[in-house]
């Protein structure tokens, strides 16, 4: 079988960007490129002979584009000329592969910590308050359609009045008014209501909290979706609905609630790159908070 010659790595430096095909791009700061070719070997790029373009195939080869300092005697000027650069074997053109690999993961490990670190620091952009509005009511929608097969007319009950529990827990969602920023004094406020909304927790978590609908010592627990039962009133939508996961959006909503995970992981290589490209300079990182993901240490 004839194996289509396709990209797999491109690395322009002319327009400062890292494109891992077939989709993954990251751009490369002026600040970033010039640590990062200062730390090249001078085989690959130098003051006077200069790497512009790398690109890398599935078949293992590469084309390389450099531009060379010359000088005209008859015109006593100095000029760059652009040529392609084939003096590297197969085995040189992947090693620098996997270089330019882990520096487009430095490269978006710096930018996602000066992202971060800007979020933090909004409090009175607008925009941001209305996006903190749009996920509330996002996860509102999203918990009714993921549960909307739980009052399909042919979903039988597991026990007498289940689907009556849904259709009441919908119900409490799709009435649920979540205030616009412009209904406050000021974004403070909404943020801090933003952050208090608390969502009905289902049919499906009530016998959780209370097996049999009873508390421990025997008795009646509360009627499910008491507005006044604090254990059935929780704020994050995946306490509140079984049916909808949605990991990454909690964390968003976790960390714009100022919780910060502890520990990235990260391999060995690009936390080493990091630290040569003094990543720390350019953006504050606390080194301790990355750990090696020990797979990805070679014996």
């Amino acid at each position: 079988m004839t194996t289509i010659k396709t990209s797999v790595l491109e690395a322009d430096f002319l327009n400062d960007f890292i494109v891992i095909l077939p989709h993954d791009k990251t751009t490369i700061t002026p600040v970033l490129k010039e640590k990062f070719f200062s730390l090249l070997d001078p085989f690959w790029h130098s003051e006077k002979d200069q790497l512009d373009f790398f690109q890398v195939f599935n078949t293992g080869e590469y084309f390389c584009q450099r531009k060379k300092l010359k000088y005209d005697f008859n015109e006593n000027v100095s000029y760059w000329s652009t040529y392609s650069f084939t003096g590297a074997t197969k085995q040189q053109a992947e090693e620098f592969k996997s270089l330019l690999e882990d520096f487009f993961a430095a490269s978006r490990e710096i930018k996602y910590s000066e992202v971060s670190q800007a979020v933090e620091k909004i409090d009175k952009e607008l925009i941001f308050f209305e996006q903190r509005y749009e996920k509330k009511v996002k996860e509102k929608n999203e918990m009714l359609a993921a549960s909307d097969w739980r009052v399909l007319p042919d979903v039988v009950d597991s026990y007498p009045g289940e689907k009556d529990m849904w259709i009441a827990w919908r119900d409490a969602l799709r009435t649920q008014v979540i205030k616009m920023p412009r209904d406050f004094d000021n974004n403070l406020e909404f943020f801090k209501y933003s952050f208090n909304i608390k969502y009905p927790i289902d049919p499906k978590n009530y016998f959780k909290k209370y097996p049999d609908g009873k508390l421990e010592d025997g008795s009646p627990a509360p009627e499910f979706l008491d507005p006044n039962d604090a254990n059935q009133w929780v704020g994050y939508d995946a306490e509140a609905s079984v049916d909808f996961v949605n990991k990454r959006l909690l964390n968003i909503i976790r960390y714009a609630g100022n919780y910060k995970p502890t520990y990235t992981k990260i391999r060995a290589s690009v936390l080493e790159l990091m630290k040569k490209l003094d990543a720390d300079q350019i953006v504050p990182i606390d080194w301790d908070n990355y750990y090696i993901d020990e797979t990805e240490i070679t014996p």
